[in-house]
């Protein structure tokens, strides 16, 4: 064996794709933290009142109770007790702050698997639903903000909004489309004669696997589970606001709506560090300062509000994890 030996999963993950937007998003942290006032930042989370900080930790654990609902929803033939897929929602939580590259995303299927022996292509279906779920809500929320701001860029905003809602909604359209027309095609290919170890048979029959489990959701529920994500997106933004009054900033609901919002967009694209960083600092500042707050408010506050939410995640993300060890622990050799 060669001694540059790359196992292929590490090889799919740490590609020149991967790494130039990680690097990209490690620029970006660098280029807002030499810009930051460290003490005022200090004092904006060392200073937050503790009684709106635990409010705020309350409305984060109800949107995390709303985005547990919506996940029991997506995987209802499963049958996992509710409080099971709390736990499940909120160690994922954790795992995607944590893991670089998005993968920790895929805690989701994991886990699914270790609770139901949920196959990887259910759970990768599941995953994929409640992710264009979440970028839906976003994308309507940009798009309300971009409506309410009515600023000169209000107009390139809305069609940003409206070209990241039609593209969504179109790839939601083809993944429809394919769940119902794939699978006869599969089936015929896979009724030539392949070897029994065939890594192109096994990759056609997890296609398979994997668009029969999309087939199953029906267009009432999509909209079923919209509803439920702009639920949880507008408990999201109480839960920030809470932070911003806590920190005795002066903004408005309105102002830390489009904060949120912004940050969530650039979020999602695959440009940040760790934890988000980056990105979501990024998304914030611009977003308040289109609504005329200070420079140095939108950047101290963009990072002070993710730290003080990371805590959340953080705490409510561990016991989670701890319940699973123990659980693991627990069980007879």
């Amino acid at each position: 064996m060669s001694g540059n030996w790359v196992p292929p999963r590490v090889n799919r993950v740490l590609n020149a794709k991967n790494l130039s937007f990680f690097l990209l998003g490690v620029l970006i942290l660098i280029f807002l933290l030499r810009q930051i006032d460290l003490k005022e930042l200090r004092d904006q989370i060392l200073g937050v009142r503790w009684e709106l900080f635990l409010a705020g930790a309350g409305v984060y654990f109800l949107k995390s109770c709303l985005r547990a609902v919506r996940l029991n929803r997506i995987s209802a033939d499963l049958s996992l007790p509710y409080l099971k897929t709390l736990r499940l929602s909120l160690a994922t939580s954790l795992a995607t702050q944590i893991l670089p590259f998005k993968l920790g995303e895929l805690s989701y299927v994991y886990l699914l698997k270790q609770e139901k022996n949920a196959p990887a292509a259910q759970g990768l279906s599941a995953l994929i639903v409640i992710r264009l779920m979440d970028l839906l809500a976003i994308g309507v929320l940009y798009l309300a903000v971009a409506l309410a701001l009515r600023s000169p860029q209000s107009g390139v905003q809305m069609m940003q909004a409206l070209i990241f809602i039609g593209l969504l909604g179109a790839g939601m359209g083809l993944l429809m489309a394919l769940s119902r027309l794939a699978p006869p095609v599969l089936e015929k290919v896979k009724a030539k004669s392949f070897p029994k170890e065939n890594f192109l048979l096994r990759l056609i029959e997890w296609v398979e696997k994997f668009f029969r489990y999309f087939q199953a959701y029906r267009p009432l529920q999509f909209a079923q589970w919209m509803g439920l994500a702009l639920l949880e997106w507008i408990a999201n933004y109480g839960m920030f606001h809470l932070l911003l009054l806590g920190m005795s900033v002066p903004v408005t609901f309105f102002q830390t709506a489009t904060a949120v919002t912004f940050a969530a967009v650039a979020s999602a694209l695959p440009v940040n560090a760790v934890g988000s960083f980056g990105s979501q600092e990024a998304g914030w500042t611009a977003a308040l300062l289109l609504v005329q707050v200070d420079r140095q408010t939108a950047i101290t506050t963009a990072f002070s509000t993710h730290i003080l939410t990371l805590a959340y995640i953080a705490f409510f993300g561990a016991l989670a994890w701890l319940s699973y060890l123990l659980r693991l622990g627990s069980r007879p050799e």
